[in-house]
């Protein structure tokens, strides 16, 4: 009688990756905001990838305490995260993966000299994820529900909508184009309408804004009655608050220094004191949300919002 332990073992070292026991090389990825410290074992990694072969066989490697340690600054923690385990494992689901996540594992791949994986990717469909309006929701932090609420939010109206009335186009995403001012401005500035979506660091929580005012570069402030900042839980909407302006002449001011800034101090991201430090002082342009003065984002996504 035969027996295919394949599964088992997949599992087996699936779980030595997760518990760590007895690792002995340390993985510096990415570069602050996107950073992450990786720990793994040197047998699996020389056996699985001709590059980690090399590496770990060249007597001049870095060693600390024991350790092995290696630096990749040029990739991303999160598909570096997606091909790790395929290395323990022998497993990738890349089905639900949106077409930029694929191309950073993609590039990872190529990275670590993986042909068989690369050529897997190579040879799978990638749809762009649609929904009935087209939007492309190449989104790591909303999806079409988040749409569909912000829809009405702009609109002015309540309850269920079966058309979205607008495209919602990726523009910059934090964590992947550069979370700087610089970029924020280079990728966001005179495309008219657009919506902010930051995700709060250890919580459920999103907060933003949207203005149907163009972004500029210099020392600009911008009024309507028509921007709103908001506050809500990414998976219940219950609490959904939204906030719209008063008006007063600070609805959005563009400052080059500074990432998407709403009101006089109502909700805004000044590099000067950190690229994940997002403030909202004080009540000044928007009714109260309720927000602590500091919030730490996780990512933060601006999309152009076009109507249909």
């Amino acid at each position: 009688m035969a027996y295919n332990y394949e599964s088992e073992l997949s599992e087996a070292f699936g779980q030595l990756l997760k518990i760590e026991t007895d690792y002995n090389v340390i993985i510096y990825i990415g570069k602050e905001p996107n950073f992450k410290e990786f720990h793994a074992h040197s047998n699996v990694l020389r056996c699985r990838s001709e590059y980690f072969d090399k590496i770990l066989s060249d007597d001049s490697i870095e060693k600390k305490d024991g350790k092995y340690i290696i630096k990749k600054q040029n990739i991303s923690p999160q598909a570096f995260n997606v091909v790790l385990k395929y290395l323990y494992t022998g497993k990738i689901d890349i089905a639900n993966k949106t077409k930029t996540e694929i191309s950073n594992i993609m590039t990872v791949s190529d990275e670590l000299l993986l042909k068989k994986l690369t050529k897997l990717i190579e040879d799978y469909p990638i749809i762009e994820k649609k929904d009935s309006a087209g939007n492309n929701i190449d989104s790591i932090i909303i999806n079409r529900e988040h749409l569909t609420l912000f829809a009405n939010w702009i609109d002015r109206k309540e309850g269920n909508i079966n058309d979205i009335p607008y495209k919602f186009n990726l523009l910059y995403r934090a964590n992947r184009d550069g979370n700087t001012a610089e970029m924020f401005h280079a990728k966001c500035d005179n495309k008219g309408a657009t919506l902010v979506v930051v995700k709060v660091k250890n919580s459920e929580q999103i907060v933003g804004g949207y203005t149907p005012l163009s972004w500029v570069s210099g020392m600009i402030d911008k009024s309507t009655k028509d921007s709103f900042i908001f506050s809500l839980n990414s998976t219940n909407f219950q609490n959904a608050r939204v906030a719209y302006s008063n008006d007063n002449g600070y609805s959005i001011s563009c400052i080059s220094e500074c990432g998407p800034f709403f009101g006089g101090s109502d909700l805004y991201l000044n590099h000067c004191n950190g690229p994940d430090f997002w403030c909202a002082m004080k009540p000044f342009s928007y009714p109260s949300l309720g927000l602590p003065w500091k919030i730490i984002a996780d990512d933060y996504e601006v999309f152009q919002v076009i109507k249909k």
